[in-house]
């Protein structure tokens, strides 16, 4: 963890995206809680980062991570991300809002189908992510879903 949390100051866009992509990995083998607080804190900060490829490489380890605590960071990241290519920034605040409750998964919904008017690729992928918060059905998944579906719930 502590080589990751050096490189994450690094004046290099690409080892900093990197570092921030690692710590979330170093996290699993860590039982330093004062180390996990520190790659946990690392990553909110390179939320903020000058270099967008840094921003979403932290969005996906907090959205890896599951961590509910950048939900507002998140969605505020993804009023700037463009339409044109899947954003990894998204798919982590899909993650993230998975373990959370309605409310917060509609409002999660609300603004990747704000995104999802930004473009082709991103009104593709919020179709994709959607499904996860309980919303719509994946193409792919309707068998599996009406496979498992428990005959007394609701379509």
């Amino acid at each position: 963890m502590t080589t990751y949390l050096e490189r994450s100051r690094s004046g290099d866009p690409r080892l900093r995206a990197v570092a921030a992509l690692k710590i979330v990995v170093a996290s699993r083998r860590t039982q330093d809680r004062s180390k996990l607080a520190a790659g946990h804190a690392r990553l909110h900060e390179l939320l903020v980062d000058a270099n967008s490829n840094v921003r979403r490489a932290a969005a996906s380890a907090l959205g890896e991570w599951r961590d509910a605590d950048a939900l507002e960071p998140l969605l505020q990241s993804l009023v700037d991300e463009p339409g044109d290519r899947p954003s990894p920034i998204a798919a982590a605040i899909t993650f993230v809002a998975i373990d959370l409750g309605m409310a917060e998964r509609k409002r999660v919904l609300d603004s990747l189908r704000k995104f999802a008017d930004s473009g082709q690729a991103a009104a593709k992928q919020v179709e994709h992510l959607a499904w996860r918060l309980g919303q719509g059905v994946h193409r792919g998944y309707s068998r599996h879903l009406r496979l498992w579906r428990d005959p007394d719930d609701a379509p």
